[in-house]
């Protein structure tokens, strides 16, 4: 647990995020620099192939650890084995519907003459594949933790099934798996630019959806307390996971009889009950006080549970700004790098050969 501590404290975790972009940003303008180089040239060639190897290598790593940084650390107690490579296959999907979209739209705009409906159709077979690679780790990591029946493994799941938010689970899969089972599987469907484009904004979508599962559960009310005191602490989870996407009133009924729970609060609440029922200045009784949830919510107020209670998750209006924000922000800076550079690199030793696809 020490070692958990130091890896997930601020300074560590901003450091490595930061090593992250920074790799990142350096990488992207090497190449965006070979963009314009006669790679015809065998020095040239050999230097790109050499930045793309390690390129695949220092991605696959950062990609792994800002995945386990970003999402799977918002619960420090439940980990996956397969997280990185779950991600991975969500990235892979996401920048191949990007691709053809923007594929799409060039060539709408009278750009990229030279391409044609055989290189589409091999975008969509990685379209394809990869949502079937993705759909494949959401399962074994879903099956071997609800086999297994580890409660520190299906916690994890037991958030997402277990609230009437459950849909979204349901939706992510319908989207990201059956859509491109069904429109994707026929040769003719990857050739059509509308069927294609159509999956492509379906599957960004289903994938931010998928996002919004791992994170808008994350973290219970519970666990949010945990400043409150170890006791404390440990009462409200000893009576069960108060998850962050119920409604408000579903937490305050799920919070108010954990903290009953804890024999050093009882005395508290005793308190807190037989101050409500004195006489104030005008002679007023507090009657409210007679009913127990009443008196458990003034409760929660004087430990600070009120603001935990308005902490709770949903998708609304936010995470869509959010998505248009990020997609916004990708396609500025591809289009305003795209402008300084020709759209095709004539130079390129695989030129004439691409020219020739056709399957």
């Amino acid at each position: 647990m020490t070692t958990k501590v130091i890896y997930l404290s601020l300074p560590f975790w901003t450091a490595r995020i930061v090593i992250y972009v920074v790799l990142w940003i350096v990488f992207g303008r090497l190449f965006s620099k070979f963009l314009d180089k006669d790679l015809s040239e065998k020095r040239n060639y050999k230097i790109s192939k050499l930045l793309a190897a390690v390129w695949i290598v220092i991605f696959a790593v950062t990609e792994s650890a800002v995945s386990w940084d970003m999402i799977m650390s918002i619960d420090p107690h439940w980990y996956s084995t397969l997280f990185g490579w779950y991600n991975f296959a969500s990235y892979g999907c996401a920048a191949f519907a990007f691709s053809i979209l923007l594929v799409v739209y060039l060539k709408s705009q009278g750009y990229l003459a030279q391409v044609n409906e055989n290189h589409i159709h091999d975008l969509g077979k990685f379209l394809f594949g990869f949502s079937v690679f993705w759909t494949y780790l959401w399962f074994s990591q879903f099956m071997l933790q609800w086999y297994a029946n580890i409660p520190e493994d299906t916690i994890y799941w037991v958030k997402r099934f277990g609230t009437g938010f459950k849909i979204t689970v349901f939706l992510a899969l319908a989207i990201n798996f059956l859509l491109p089972l069904l429109v994707l599987m026929t040769r003719g469907s990857k050739r059509n630019y509308r069927t294609i484009g159509f999956a492509a904004v379906m599957l960004i979508i289903g994938h931010h959806i998928d996002f919004c599962n791992m994170v808008m559960y994350e973290p219970n009310v519970a666990a949010a307390h945990g400043e409150h005191g170890g006791g404390h602490h440990a009462a409200l989870n000893s009576n069960g996971t108060v998850l962050y996407a119920e409604n408000k009133e579903a937490v305050k009924k799920e919070v108010a009889p954990a903290v009953v729970t804890d024999a050093n609060e009882a005395p508290a609440v005793e308190t807190h009950a037989k101050e409500a029922h004195t006489t104030d200045a005008k002679g007023e009784v507090h009657a409210a006080a007679h009913d127990g949830n009443t008196a458990h919510a003034a409760h929660g107020e004087v430990h600070g549970h009120d603001d935990a209670v308005k902490n709770y998750a949903g998708f609304g209006l936010v995470e869509i700004l959010i998505f248009i924000g990020f997609a916004g922000a990708f396609l500025f800076m591809f289009f305003f790098e795209l402008a300084k550079h020709p759209l095709l690199n004539e130079k390129d030793p695989y030129f004439q050969e691409s020219l020739k696809h056709n399957i």
